[in-house]
């Protein structure tokens, strides 16, 4: 396969996993998006206190973009 439509972090994810890092070198992607969309955190409404937990990660989510190491981590998982 040539081309394939995806996220950036599901591509990465895959790639990271399944090619050597000489391999790796040879992806790309363009920087238009496809299409844009947000990404979600699914939490079971069976699992007690989910709301809770769903604050704490959001509270926990905007720490990170404030500090600038959200952006990093991302760009160290890109670079890999």
């Amino acid at each position: 396969m040539d081309i394939t439509p995806s996220s950036i972090a599901t591509a990465y994810y895959f790639i990271n996993k399944l090619f050597t890092k000489e391999e790796r070198a040879l992806f790309t992607y363009h920087p238009r998006a496809i299409f844009d969309s947000e990404m979600y955190m699914l939490i079971s409404k069976n699992i007690p206190d989910a709301q809770e937990l769903a604050d704490s990660f959001d509270q926990g989510l905007r720490k990170l973009k404030k500090s600038g190491r959200y952006d990093q981590i991302i760009a160290e998982f890109l670079s890999q």
